[in-house]
């Protein structure tokens, strides 16, 4: 299998961070983890601190990137004053879903031909 590079933008939060644990933890895959603050443990992948609100610096540090082969969204908006709540309510509280579930569910739908460009909702005991 091709080496990969995988870019993962917000990889300080939840799901980004999962995720950047899970590829970093792939022999052939490089990873680019991409926040404005450092994750705790980057797990050998390559940190870039970047504001994905700034157009500016985004065409700066994206556009030379040319190796990418995958890009993860995990980042959230905080600029949007909402404050961060679960949004299935607390009747839905059992339906949330492990974030190294998620890394994993997320590495399968990349790499699976038959799951491209599905979309899926994913939720403990989920295959």
């Amino acid at each position: 299998m091709p080496r990969k590079s995988v870019l993962i933008a917000g990889a300080s939060g939840l799901v980004g961070y999962a995720a950047m644990k899970h590829f970093a933890s792939e022999p052939e895959c490089d990873v680019i983890a991409v926040s404005r603050r450092e994750p705790d443990e980057t797990f050998g992948a390559h940190f870039t601190s970047a504001d994905l609100t700034d157009t500016k610096q985004c065409a700066e540090l994206f556009g030379s990137m040319t190796d990418v082969t995958h890009v993860i969204y995990a980042a959230f908006m905080r600029e949007q004053g909402l404050p961060l709540h679960y949004p299935g309510g607390p009747a839905r509280v059992a339906q949330v879903v492990d974030a190294d579930l998620l890394a994993r569910c997320i590495a399968w739908a990349g790499e699976t031909q038959s799951a491209f460009n599905g979309v899926f909702n994913v939720a403990n005991g989920d295959v």
